[in-house]
C-alpha cells in the first residue's frame, strides 16, 4: 500500500543521512587522530567535523567543475574512439584527482595548526600560490610516475591476458 511505501522511503532517507553522518564523524575523528599522533598536540573534535564537513563540499564542488572541463574538452576535440575518450578521461581525472589530495593536505597541516576553519583554507591557496614554482615541478613528477607505471601495467597486462592458466573462468 502507499503507505507502507512512503514509511519504506522514509526509512532509507532518514537510514541514509544518518550512514552519511556517522561517515563523516568517523572520518572526522580519524583525521584528529591521524594528525595528534604525527604533531603530538591536543586538538578539539567538533572543529574536525567542520573541516571535514567543508572540504566535502568542496569536493563535490570541485567533482561537478571537473566533470564539466572534461565534458567540454571531449566535445571540443570530439573525441569518438572509445578506447582513445577511456585513455584521455582517465588522465584528466588523475591530474586533478593529484591537485586536489594535495590541496586537502595543506589545508588539514595549516587546520593542524591554527584549528581555524576558513583560515587554513585560505592559507593552503596561499601555500600554492606562493610555492607554484615548486609544486608544478614535484605534481609533473607525480604524472609522470603515474603515467610510466600506467605505460608498464597496461602492456603486463595485455600479455597476461593470453597467458592460458589468466583466462579460465
Amino acid at each position: 500500500s502507499l503507505s507502507s511505501g512512503s514509511f519504506c522511503l522514509f526509512v532509507i532517507v532518514i537510514g541514509s543521512i544518518l550512514i552519511i553522518l556517522a561517515s563523516l564523524f568517523l572520518f572526522s575523528y580519524s583525521r584528529k587522530l591521524m594528525w595528534q599522533v604525527y604533531t603530538n598536540k591536543k586538538s578539539k573534535y567538533w572543529k574536525w567535523n567542520w573541516v571535514c564537513l567543508i572540504i566535502v563540499l568542496a569536493s563535490l564542488v570541485y567533482f561537478l567543475l571537473v566533470s564539466s572541463i572534461e565534458l567540454l574538452i571531449s566535445t571540443i576535440f570530439n573525441i569518438s574512439n572509445q578506447t582513445t575518450y577511456f585513455y584521455y578521461s582517465k588522465t584528466i581525472n588523475s591530474i586533478f584527482l593529484f591537485a586536489y589530495l594535495i590541496f586537502m593536505f595543506f589545508t588539514f597541516i595549516y587546520f593542524n595548526g591554527s584549528y581555524k576553519v576558513w583560515e587554513s583554507f585560505n592559507s593552503a591557496f596561499k601555500l600554492i600560490k606562493r610555492k607554484w614554482s615548486d609544486l608544478w615541478k614535484a605534481f609533473l613528477f607525480i604524472m609522470l610516475t603515474a603515467g610510466a607505471y600506467s605505460f608498464i601495467t597496461y602492456f603486463i597486462q595485455k600479455a597476461m591476458i593470453y597467458q592460458p592458466e589468466f583466462n579460465r573462468a
